[in-house]
Order: C-alpha cells, then structure tokens, then sequence
C-alpha cells in the first residue's frame, strides 16, 4: 500500500521531521505547495518525485529568471536553450543541407567530490546521452575541473579520481577529449568542480526534439524506455547535488552516484546511428521523440517529454524493466541509472523499436537486465498517472511537476573584504617568475590529461597542449560534402578564472565570457556561440545567492557586448560546505568556426625574429590574481579591469584577414608574463622583451592577447590595429634560447622543464 505523507495542518517541524524520515527533499513550505497544487497530501512517491522535479538542479526554482538575462538569439543559433542541448547553425552546403553542431555544457560537482571516479566518469556519459539524444552524433567532450589547495592530500586523491574518471568512460566511449582545463583554489578544498561540455554533429533535416509532437495524444505515442535495467543507484542524485555537503552524510550521498558502463553506453550510441538510417530511409524519423535519462530518472524524462505540449502521461511501472526485486515506486520512477534513453514513439513503430533493440542489436544479451520496454503513452488532459501493482501513486498536472515549485530568494550584496596587495620591497624576478611558470594554475595539466585519448576518430586538427582553443574537423566523415568543405575546421573553448569570484563575482563573470571567447579568436576562429555552467554557493543565503545574481548579470553584459548568443547551459547551486561556498564560478565554453582556408594558430612561437605584441591594456591591480597567491597567499582587493569595449575590439581584429599572425596566447592566471613563458617553453624558442613594465604591469589579468606577428607584417598589423581603435604595445622579438628583461634572464630549457614537469613533480 502506497503510503501517504500527512503534511496538511502540521507544524514545520514535524514536516521536517516526516520529510527526514521518508528521504524526501523538500521544505515545509514546498510541501504546502504541493498540498495546494494536488488538492490533498500526497503520496509517497509524489512527495520523492517533487523533491527531485522541483530541485535547484531539476528546475532552477531560483535561477531561472536571471537565466532570462543571457541573450539566446543570434544568426548561427539553430536551436537555442530549452531542449536537452543547443545547436549552432554550422555550414550550409551547396544543396542547401544545413550541418549543425549540437554543444552543451553539464556539471558532476557533489558525485565527484564524493566518489571521484564514477562522479566524473557519469558525468561525462551524462553529457554525451544529451548530444546524442537530440539526433547526432558525439565528436567530442571537455572538462574544466577545479579543485582545492593542491598539497592536501584529499585534493590529490580527487585530482586522480577525478581525471581517471574522465579518462576511464571518454576512452571506452570513443569519443576524444577536445581540451579543458585544471585550476586549484582552497575555496575548493571540500567542494571540487567537475564541468564538462560535449559536442556533436548532425544535419538540420535529422535534428530529434525532447518533447512530443502536437498530435502524440490523439495517435497513442507510446513511451518506450531502452538500455540499462533501472536500479537504485543514483537515486535522489538531482536533490542531493541541490544541497550543501555535510561531511556527516558522505557515506549516505554515495548512493546517490550513479554506476558507469561506457561500453554499454558505445553500443546504445551504434545502435542509435542504425535506427536513425532505418527511420530516415523509411521517412519516419521527424516522428519520434527522444530524452536522456539524467536528474530525476524515467520520471523527469517521461513528465518533460508532455508537460509543454498540454498532454499527460500514463506509465506502468510494473512494465520498467528493473535489476532487482522489490523496489519501490519512487525509486524506479526517479532512480538516476546510467545509459537509458526514453523515446517517445507512435504505437505503429513501436515493434520495429523492440526488435530493433532487443533482437537486431541484442541488447540483453550485451548487458545483464538491458532491453527495450514499453512503459506506458502519452494521454490528453495534462495529468501524469503511475500505476504501480495496481495502485496510482501518482496523480498530478505534468507542469505543476515540473514548474510548480518556485522561490524568489532574497538577495543581499556580500560583505567580504580583503586587505590591498602588499608587494615586497625587493622582489627576485628570476626565482619568483619560474615559480609563477611552475604555479599547479600556470603550467602544463599534461601530466594528468596525457591519458585522454585526444584523436580517436581522426578530426582532431590541434590538441589542448598546441593551440588556445583545441581545432578539430567536425564534417570529415560525411561523404556527400566536397574535400574542401569536409576541411572547414571548428574550435571550442573553455574559461573559468577561478580566484576572481570571490572580490567581484561580476567581474568573473565578464572575464570567463572573455577569455573563452579570446581563445577563439587566438587561434583564428570566430566565436559563433556559448555555453555556460554557473557554480555558486547555497541559494538560500541571500549573499550567495547575491554571487550568483551578480555572475550572470556579468556574463550577460559580456555577451551582448560581443553579439554572441548561449544555446544551452546549466546551473550548479549549493557548491558549499560547513566551511563556506566555492569561488563564484561561470564556466564558459565557445564554439567557433574557421574561414576556409585559414589555417589554426598555436599558442606557441614559430620564427626567430618575429615581433611579439600585446593587446590588451595593462594596469597594477593584482586583485584575485596567482601572483597575489604566490606571494603569501593575498587576495587583493581591485579585481581586473575588464572594458568590454576593448576586448570586442580584439575579438573582432584577431579573425580579420591575415596580418602575419604566426601564433597568439591569451592572457590570464599569472598575467602578460605568462603567458610569453609558456609560448617560449612551448618552442624552445627564447625572447628578448625590452618593454619597460612594472612587475605589477607584467602579472596583471586584465583580458588580453599576445601576438607573435611576422617582422615583414608588423607595419600592417599596427596599421590595422590602430584603424579600429587599439594600442598595441609591442613587447619584443622571439631569438635565442633564454627569454631575457629588463630585470631576468632565463633559459628556455630550464622553463621548458618547469612547465611541463612540474605538476609531474608534485602529484
């Protein structure tokens, strides 16, 4: 018998305490709102259901009217946030064939912070389903990881984990990891970031919705649940990653992460690839509609696939294919087990679905318990029901499931400060620049991403460790395109800097957009559309909540400046622990596009006597910066200066046509210095760098760009810079083999070895 929970006329208290004993995530206050939505007390399952749906994670109860901020719109945008991940209108052939790049951007934080293998390992599943699941095929996924001070010992365990995880499900997949990146922060000491991005490809003709078609009541679409039998693993994981962590309920949480099977996952990607041909050969294809199972399970999928059409939906649990037996109905119904997809199908294809899983492509016999099952149909009237062994357990309006539950947070600026920078008297520019080089947020990550498979389906142009924005061919393996078109490269990107947030959550903000879209630009593409994932702290403290408010006001106003649309996004609260709330985080990732026959930029130089130049103007404040880190562990208190006008103005003049470009570094932890340390270890190419800068000058972030332009193009490059308004200094010439200033000299052996060693070293 389904029980039901009695929350009409008791106390908070006693909700609270009826609420703790039935693991339902709830506030006394939502569950009066559910009281109101049903007209009654609910059912067990409809309490557990609600505490998922109505999640931070599930449904941006608090965030999503700031979302309504990010401009969505834009020439390239093909489909823009509101299905399971965006599409960038990539190429137009000469047949008129429209090819689209399907980007989207997903967060694991609590699971990896608490199991670090499978929490990053489900992570990246979880993103790749959300490619898959709108019709393409993956090409690729990104991670930008964050994590705490690199000498505790939980951060190295995690570090490990962590990347092991990545490695350990992209690898199997076949799906190459495009590029990312890996900051440390004490901020992060109990709350680690996991964020990962994924890309894939498909023809406008062959795009899949996450929501039925206006006539799926009327015909009997039928829901039909394929891949792994549902199990508890990962239940209440959307609720858990909608709390702070509480070291008290580690080994509780652990059962909210999900199991990861990347082999399974490669033969439901095959499979798909099959069904999709058979549907589009039989013309069949815009018929269907297909979700991932992520946060919330076979609940969340089926709900989201009716609520915005009007329709409802009638599922059998009995008929869910399960892995063990005896579980309850909250449990199958919003349980969040690894590789399951739903699609919704009318019941004239559905024997060709069944045989097509469970016979063609034999799913249970590849895994234990996996198959195709009908699990119910779409029905008019807008009510969700759930039969379980003969008994409704739910009976609810689908919006009221999905949109019913919202809060308006109070919002109030934080009152944290921080002392000015207190610079030495006398600094040693030698010892302290090579460990700047040697900073774990400055050098080189290979150590721990050389186990990624970076090139596995052979589109890869330029890895992580060769250019700013990892290059790759997305149109390779479609045969009707011309040679030339099959070359036309694309670029993605990833920028979070992560020490900024804490002074001016805005700032970080405006700069993650800014550096993102600069490692474009620096390789030579054109940005043509962003993701995001905004990490902050507990919604519910109105200063963190204040964080959060002030980060997507700031990437917001970036964006619009730069005329660049988000097509998809995520938002990841409650990233905090007993001890305080990570830095504020927006993660930004951007996809671009090459001119055709322009080749990519390295981030490495290319010719003794060449120029170097900056763009990018340069101040003394050191507000949030790694050498404030390194010089005692300071904050600051001025962050950067972030001009919108000027860094549109780069942007635009780095994609003009060739200037005698031969490579470019973007500017950002450990500032202008930096990144002319790194180009030269890079090369083993040395620099001569007679620019008079301050100390202060050489390691500020403000956003910026150094250029290495061929000596015959400098007059142009100048010309053309100053033409549209900027000042590019120049900095100096690439010879030899130290880089040598005013006040340092170093050899580029020595630098190489610190750059790309030195995380070795220290794991």
């Amino acid at each position: 018998m389904e029980p039901i929970l009695e929350i009409d006329q008791k106390t908070d208290a006693e909700i609270i305490r009826l609420f703790s004993e039935n693991s339902v995530a709830l506030t006394p206050d939502e569950g009066r709102q559910v009281v109101s939505m049903l007209g009654r007390n609910p059912t067990l399952t409809e309490a557990t259901l609600w505490g998922i749906q109505g999640s931070e994670h599930s449904s941006y109860k608090s965030s999503r009217k700031y979302l309504k901020l990010l401009p969505v719109e834009g020439k390239h945008v093909l489909m823009g946030p509101g299905e399971d991940a965006g599409i960038v209108r990539f190429h137009t052939s000469r047949n008129g064939e429209t090819y689209g790049i399907v980007f989207a951007h997903e967060s694991h934080n609590h699971p990896s912070q608490v199991v670090p293998f499978e929490g990053a390992a489900t992570g990246v599943g979880g993103i790749c389903r959300d490619i898959a699941c709108m019709g393409a095929r993956v090409v690729g996924a990104l991670d930008s990881l964050r994590f705490g001070d690199l000498d505790l010992p939980l951060t190295k365990r995690l570090l490990a984990g962590v990347t092991n995880g990545i490695g350990g499900y992209g690898n199997p997949l076949g799906v190459p990891n495009l590029g990312g990146d890996i900051l440390f922060d004490e901020s992060f000491n109990e709350n680690c970031l996991v964020n990962v991005v994924a890309l894939g490809v498909l023809k406008e003709s062959g795009v899949l919705h996450s929501f039925v078609p206006e006539n799926a009541a009327e015909d009997g679409y039928e829901f039909i649940l394929v891949g792994k039998p549902t199990d508890r693993s990962g239940f209440g994981g959307s609720s858990f990653a909608s709390a702070s962590l509480n070291e008290d309920d580690r080994e509780k949480n652990k059962g909210a992460v999900q199991e990861p099977n990347p082999f399974l996952e490669r033969h439901l990607f095959a499979a798909f690839g099959d069904l999709f041909s058979r549907l589009e050969q039989s013309g069949n294809l815009s018929r269907i509609a297909l979700k991932d199972l992520g946060a919330g399970g076979i609940l969340c999928a089926t709900v989201e696939l009716v609520a915005e059409q009007g329709f409802g939906a009638e599922i059998s649990v009995d008929a869910i294919h399960v892995a063990e037996n005896n579980l309850p109905a909250a449990v199958i119904l919003c349980a969040e087990t690894q590789e399951r997809f739903c699609f919704a199908v009318p019941p004239d294809l559905t024997p060709l679905f069944l045989e097509h899983f469970n016979t063609r492509w034999d799913f249970p016999n590849v895994s234990q318990g996996a198959r195709a099952s009908v699990i119910g149909k779409v029905i008019s009237g807008g009510v969700y029901c759930a039969v379980f062994q003969e008994e409704e357990v739910c009976h609810a309006k689908a919006l009221d499931i999905t949109k019913g539950i919202s809060v308006n947070r109070p919002v109030s600026p934080s009152q944290k400060k921080y002392a000015p920078m207190c610079m030495p008297e006398k600094i040693d520019w030698e010892e302290t620049l090579q460990k700047l080089l040697g900073s774990e947020n400055v050098t080189s990550t290979r150590p721990f991403t050389e186990t990624y498979d970076q090139t596995v389906q052979g589109n890869t142009v330029l890895t992580r460790d060769e250019a700013e924005a990892v290059t790759f061919a997305p149109l390779r393996d479609f045969s009707e395109l011309s040679p030339k078109e099959q070359e036309i490269f694309a670029a993605v990107s990833v920028a979070s800097p992560a020490r900024v947030g804490k002074i001016c959550p805005r700032t970080q903000g405006k700069m993650a957009v800014a550096q993102a879209v600069f490692k474009i630009a620096a390789t030579g593409g054109e940005t043509l559309a962003l993701t995001d994932c905004l990490n902050y702290g507990n919604p519910e403290i109105p200063e963190q909540m204040w964080e959060f408010v002030e980060g997507a006001e700031g990437i917001a106003e970036m964006a619009k400046a730069l005329d660049t649309p988000f097509v998809s996004g995520n938002v990841s609260l409650y990233n905090a622990s007993e001890s305080g709330s990570v830095s504020p985080s927006a993660n930004i990732g951007a996809l671009g596009k090459f001119c055709c026959g322009i080749s990519p930029r390295k981030n490495a130089f290319q010719k003794e006597g060449s120029q170097i130049f900056l763009l990018g103007k340069r101040t003394e404040s050191l507000g949030g910066s790694e050498i404030a880190r390194l010089l005692g562990n300071q904050m600051g208190n001025t962050p950067p200066t972030c001009d919108t006008e000027e860094i549109k103005k780069i942007a635009e003049f780095l994609i003009l046509p060739e200037k005698g470009i031969l490579s470019a570094g973007i500017v950002a932890e450990g500032g202008t210095i930096a990144t002319v340390l790194k180009m030269s270890a890079r090369s083993l190419k040395g620099a001569y760098l007679p620019k008079n800068f301050s100390f202060a000058e050489w390691t500020n972030e403000n956003p910026g760009v150094v250029i290495e332009v061929e000596r015959e193009s400098v007059s142009l490059f100048v010309a053309q810079a100053e033409e549209i308004g900027l000042e590019p200094e120049h900095l100096g010439e690439v010879q030899g083999d130290i880089v040598t200033g005013k006040e340092f000299t170093l050899s580029v052996i020595e630098l190489s070895d610190i750059f790309w060693n030195s995380l070795r070293k220290k794991r």
